[in-house]
């Protein structure tokens, strides 16, 4: 039996310190506890297969890590994310038994998000791609984002729904007044940035987003993000 590893991390350290200058309060964002050294992240090669053989993992299916890049500018994201995208194209190509790739998109320009998916399907081998939590605060039932489902959806590839923290006013109402760091992982890997990726796959069934693109493929992680365990009360409700 393989075993492929679906949200597995990588970063390029010129990539991160280019998208700090938007929101470097988010840029290398680690909850607490969860601090892995970033020349492992950054590793594509030999150190990140011996320690693949050492857990046992046949391929990993690779996605970018930094939670900032969801806010880059559209003047600036279109070239970041097709850097992001080559690179990893060449750590695939290097090792193609080993490594898959989730295409990192210019997600706030949709149509250019549509253009580089089917380029990272279709002409390097991608198998997807990821968006980490919201985009400029929309899930991605809005409007704006349909070139994007289409682009998946006709492409036969999924989307991978990774968590991101909730926004700040969440943080405030529901996380807030805990020592600090409590506060940090109670809204995030603890718990709540689980809750806001559930509450997204959500909206986009409410909204009929699947209605409208039967073929539209999503993952989710973590067991689901809680929605398994709830899903008879969801059906019924």
């Amino acid at each position: 039996m393989r075993i492929i590893a679906l949200e597995e991390h990588f970063q390029i350290a010129e990539i991160n310190r280019a998208a700090a200058q938007w929101q470097p309060q988010e840029e290398g964002f680690r909850p607490v506890g969860y601090r892995p050294p970033e020349s492992e992240l950054e590793d594509l090669g030999e150190g990140r297969l011996r320690a693949m053989e050492e857990m046992g993992i046949d391929m990993q299916v690779l996605s970018y890590t930094a939670l900032a890049l969801p806010t880059i500018p559209p003047a600036e994201a279109v070239a970041l994310m097709r850097e992001v995208n080559d690179r990893l194209a060449a750590a695939i190509q290097a090792h193609p038994e080993r490594f898959a790739g989730f295409a990192t998109l210019p997600w706030t320009d949709p149509e250019a998000a549509a253009r580089e998916l089917e380029r990272a399907v279709s002409r390097l081998g991608f198998k997807g791609a990821m968006i980490n939590g919201r985009v400029a605060g929309l899930f991605l039932d809005d409007p704006r984002f349909r070139p994007v489902l289409e682009a998946a959806e006709a492409l036969d590839v999924p989307i991978y729904l990774h968590p991101a923290p909730p926004p700040e006013p969440v943080i405030a109402t529901c996380y807030a007044g805990l020592p600090p760091n409590v506060t940090t992982v109670f809204a995030t890997a603890g718990w709540g940035w689980h809750l806001e990726t559930g509450i997204h796959a959500l909206h986009l069934i409410l909204s009929g987003v699947f209605d409208r693109h039967p073929r539209l493929q999503m993952i989710l992680g973590h067991w689901g993000e809680m929605i398994p365990f709830y899903l008879a009360r969801i059906n019924r409700r």
